[in-house]
């Protein structure tokens, strides 16, 4: 018996220590990277996505679990989601009273990318979408009587951000810094949440607000928020809410203040990139009581002032009440234009508020048709001043403004009485009545009902200027003479009449004669239109005639005739005075009125202008063209000079439906000269066919140089860069959308009869190009070599003689050159060789000498013609400081042109060399700058460094005679003097 309770303990004894064997083991596989990477598959094989844990920690029986670095990918392994760090904490104590209990959610650097596509769809929902529907499960019955509950005790987010973009509005969304905190009790329907964003920024085509301090603050009991507070700030602009709102989930009842505070107008427009002005500040005070379907409340806004689009507003206050559906507008005033305006009212929402889904704004279960919506309306605008309102000075007069508004949209109702200096507008009985001298008599009225009108305009002797100058056009004025009348029914455009009879009319530009007429007559009745009288002159030997008649579907037969002085295009270019010449138009229109035919004739006569930037005259082109629905032709050819040069095109295009199909050109020219100020001059002669359809066109010929000088003064500094890259990262090329460019090629030799010169601060060089332009306009492409024949490259006032020296283009697929120059001078019995090599981009410069030295020797050599072993003094065989070398260095080989940036004009550094031997200190500097401030009197300012003490010292120096100077001092420390001094100059 004992040795059967022996083995039975044995066994139990075994059991347990196997059992917590294989629960470690669990327990480790649990936290083993293999089980990691097994969970990520099944779960990625069942989502679009991807899903990667960098690391994991589970602890079951404390109820911990820890991932680090989790990210989601989608299509393409773009990332769309993340977090640094996870920490979940739970309670198995509660587990048992059907309670999942989460102590702890932390959530470190969360982040989100989405995008929403053109179709409107998102690609994180995609990525989280599962790959194989999931069959629907027949819902079963649950038990009300004791339901799980979820409760989170602490939720903690932080440092998280959101990025989003949405590509059917160009939208884009960055919300940073976002902080989240609270708890809740599912079952309970309880919990707290503080909600903080720090910055938020959201990009659109038209405004890109940026808003801060963003925080949210919510109790949450029942059906019940209660407190609930929301901040947002755009600046210094801040907007408040905060109250209860109560009955979440069947009728909302709401107990909210709205405070906007610091409302500084011009900083929204500045913040939001509004293309309107704004200034003034306002703040605003609103109350929101009730239910969504019959709230009460009260709005006041207060505007202290300023600019509201550009227009001049003063003070303004508004106090608008809401009561049992009944909007009330008991203050509003706004002082504007030197006058008062005063509008009160009330708007009745009572029969609006209806249940049809086709209506626009719905409120909970009831929407709004803003047909029915009834309203009341007094309006009164006293001693509004002309010149203020419309901003125009030369206006004069007051308007009084007195209107009453009520019915509906469907039936309105109105009497309105607009009164000014000789003006009226009356709306009365839906009847619009116009009466007064606007400059011009006014005369007409309109019936909203029945649609009839009947209007006329009356000019004797008007002067225009004031509606060109309205119009942006301030330079222009004239004269009219004559009338314009007009009657019918706007529904029925068959049955209008128009008139229009102009006895004179005159132009003037700058108070200059530009454009006049003796008579113009048009007509339209029974849908045909006609001119039957138009002639205009145009400066003084130009003129335009215009006749004929059309209908409106039906086929039009017009011609147009005269001579345009070039001059007289101010409307299309600001400078017309740069223009000279003429252009002889004779033009027909045809056909119908969707697509009609135009034909043309253009003649240019001795056509001149000024070409911008490079300001060359472009003079004397002449030459005819013919334009007809199918081809643009060069009947005769285009000829002209730029300067001393001449040119000739010839050819033609053919249209389609007014687009370019086929091209067929041939520009040829001799001797032209280009100048592009303070950089180069050329002289060229090319011959350039361009042919092609609209989908494949080339320029193809040659360029051959005559003559041509680079004169652009370069900076080249020696002592930087040596044996190293001058840029680092390549600049992007930059892709210009042209689309008219798209498919021109380029096929073109470029050429020299002499060689091209480079003249400049750097280098006197003879170049020969043979290169070759290819590619298109849009990626032009070079290739071949440029040689150099021979030169020098000058740098300090030393002549480097070039040996050889080529710039080769050498890569078909993008334009790069590579330049390989050698070049060398003598310093006593040593050769200094300089070579530049490498894309610009990627330039090396290396010096070497003959006999061979090291660098610093080289670089002593060029800088002080000797080596850094002769630089050392004799005497003592002392080596000289880093102070003495950089004050040679400035004084000798930079001080010209120290002087010439710094604008001083003395400069002088002295060392240790010179001052007396008990004095001596080998770290001792003195540096002296000056400015001749007339022809006799020079001011002086000095620094030195000596025994690790710095004393400055003001000096100014006068001239009594030719050598004779005096001169006084004073130093820092309180040390003052003066001397009398006789300078004589030996040379």
């Amino acid at each position: 018996m004992q040795n059967l309770l022996k083995k039975l303990v044995i066994a139990f004894g075994v059991a347990v220590v196997l059992s917590f064997i294989l629960l470690g083991s669990g327990l480790l596989y649990l936290n083993s990277r293999y089980a990691l990477d097994l969970i990520e598959a099944r779960i990625n094989r069942k989502i679009n996505g991807e899903i990667s844990i960098q690391q994991h920690r589970l602890a079951i029986f404390q109820g911990s679990l820890e991932l680090e670095n989790c990210i989601l990918k989608g299509a393409a392994a773009r990332q769309l989601a993340g977090f640094k760090f996870l920490r979940v904490q739970w309670s198995w104590k509660k587990f048992l009273d059907r309670t999942i209990l989460l102590n702890t959610i932390i959530i470190k650097e969360p982040w989100v990318k989405v995008k929403i596509n053109k179709k409107g769809n998102l690609d994180l929902a995609e990525a989280l979408q599962a790959i194989t529907p999931q069959p629907k499960k027949t819902e079963k019955a649950v038990s009300k009587e004791n339901p799980w509950n979820i409760i989170i005790d602490d939720l903690k987010l932080s440092s998280g951000s959101f990025y989003a973009t949405s590509a059917p509005n160009s939208m884009q969304a960055k919300l940073r810094g976002i902080n989240l905190s609270g708890n809740v009790n599912f079952l309970l329907r309880q919990g707290e949440l503080f909600l903080k964003i720090n910055r938020t920024k959201i990009d659109t085509p038209r405004v890109t607000p940026l808003l801060q301090k963003i925080w949210l603050k919510a109790k949450f009991d029942k059906n019940r928020l209660a407190p609930f507070s929301f901040n947002a700030c755009l600046g210094t602009t801040c907007f408040s809410l905060k109250g209860t709102i109560g009955s979440i989930f069947s009728m909302p009842e709401l107990d909210l203040i709205a405070e906007i505070s610091g409302g500084d107008l011009a900083e929204i427009q500045k913040n939001l990139h509004l293309p309107t002005n704004f200034s003034g500040q306002a703040i605003m005070q609103g109350v929101l009581k009730g239910t969504l379907e019959n709230p009460a409340g009260t709005l006041q806004l207060d505007y202290s002032g300023g600019k509201l689009g550009d227009f001049p507003v003063g003070k303004a206050v508004a106090n608008l009440a809401l009561d049992n559906r009944l909007l009330s507008v008991r203050r509003f005033n706004v002082a504007i234009a030197g006058g008062k305006i005063d509008l009160a009212g009330q708007i009745d929402l009572k029969t609006a508020m209806v249940a049809q889904d086709q209506k626009l704004f719905k409120f909970s279960n009831l929407f709004l048709d803003l047909n029915k919506i009834a309203c009341q309306f007094d309006l009164k605008a006293e001693n509004l001043q002309a010149d203020r309102l419309l901003r125009r000075k030369d206006l004069k007069g007051e308007c009084q403004i007195a209107a009453k508004l009520s019915g509906s949209l469907q039936q309105p109702n109105a009497n309105l009485l607009i009164k000014a200096h000789n003006f009226s507008f009356a709306l009365n009985d839906h009847q619009i009545k116009i009466d007064g001298d606007l400059n011009f008599n006014l005369n007409g009225f309109y019936n909203l009902k029945t649609k009839d009108f009947k209007a006329a305009l009356l000019f004797q002797d008007t002067d225009p200027g004031v509606y060109l100058a309205a119009a942006g056009l301030k330079e222009l004025s004239g004269r009219l003479t004559g009338k314009i009348e007009a009657t019918g029914n706007a529904d029925q455009l068959d049955g209008i009449k128009a008139k229009v009879d102009l006895s004179d009319i005159k132009l003037f530009l700058k108070n200059k004669p530009l454009l006049n007429s003796n008579s113009f007559k048009a007509n339209y009745q029974n849908k045909t239109f006609s001119i039957s009288q138009g002639k205009f002159f145009l400066l003084k030997n130009g003129w335009l005639t215009l006749s004929g008649a059309g209908k409106l579907q039906g086929s039009l037969a017009f011609s147009l005739d005269g001579l345009i002085p070039l001059k007289a295009a101010y409307f299309f270019i600001k400078e017309p005075e740069e223009l000279e010449g003429n252009l002889h138009i004779s033009a027909t229109l045809r056909g119908l009125l969707p697509q009609p035919e135009i034909s043309a004739a253009i003649g240019l006569e001795n056509v001149g202008m000024l070409i911008p930037v490079i300001e060359q005259q472009l003079g004397n082109i002449n030459g005819t063209i013919l334009l007809t629905p199918g081809q643009l032709e060069i009947k005769k050819a285009i000829t002209g000079q730029m300067d001393e040069g001449r040119f000739e095109l010839t050819g033609s295009l053919g249209l389609e439906k007014w687009q370019p199909q086929k091209a067929d050109f041939l520009l040829t020219a001799h001797k032209i000269p280009l100048e592009v100020p303070d950089l180069l001059d050329l002289v060229f002669n090319t011959s350039l066919s361009i042919k092609g359809t609209k989908d494949n066109q080339e320029i193809k010929g040659d360029v051959i140089l005559l003559d041509g000088t680079y004169y652009k003064d370069v900076k080249l500094n020696l002592l930087q860069g040596i044996s190293q890259k001058k840029r680092k990262v390549k600049p992007p090329f930059q892709n210009y959308d042209q689309s008219i460019f798209n498919n021109l090629k380029l096929d073109i030799a470029l050429k020299s009869r002499s060689p091209f010169k480079v003249d400049n601060n750097l280098a006197k060089l003879s170049l020969t190009p043979d290169l070759h332009l290819a590619g298109t306009v849009k990626r032009p492409l070079i290739s071949g070599r440029a040689r150099v024949d021979s030169g020098k490259i000058i740098y300090r006032k030393k002549n480097f003689i070039v040996r050889k020296g080529v710039v080769d283009f050498v890569n078909p697929y993008k334009l790069v050159l590579e330049l390989d120059i050698l070049s060398e001078v003598n310093i006593r019995t040593w050769k200094i060789y300089l070579k530049v090599s490498g894309t610009p981009e990627d330039l090396l410069l290396t010096l070497r000498s003959d006999p061979p030295e090291e660098d610093e020797d080289v670089l002593s050599l060029l800088l002080f013609g000797k080596t850094s072993q002769e630089l050392i003094e004799d005497k003592g065989n002392v080596s000289k400081s880093t102070q003495q070398l950089l004050a040679e260095l400035i004084e000798g080989i930079l001080g010209e042109d120290i002087k010439k940036i710094a604008g001083i004009d003395i400069l002088e550094v002295e060392t240790t060399d010179g001052v007396e031997e008990e004095e001596f200190d080998p770290e001792r500097v003195e540096v002296t700058v000056g400015k001749k401030l007339s022809r006799r009197l020079t001011v002086k300012y000095a620094v030195e460094s000596k025994n690790d003490e710095l004393n400055q010292k003001a000096i100014s120096e006068y001239q009594f005679f030719d050598q004779i100077f005096v001169n006084g001092f004073q130093d820092d420390r309180g040390n003052y003097g003066g001397g009398l001094i006789l300078r004589i100059e030996f040379r």
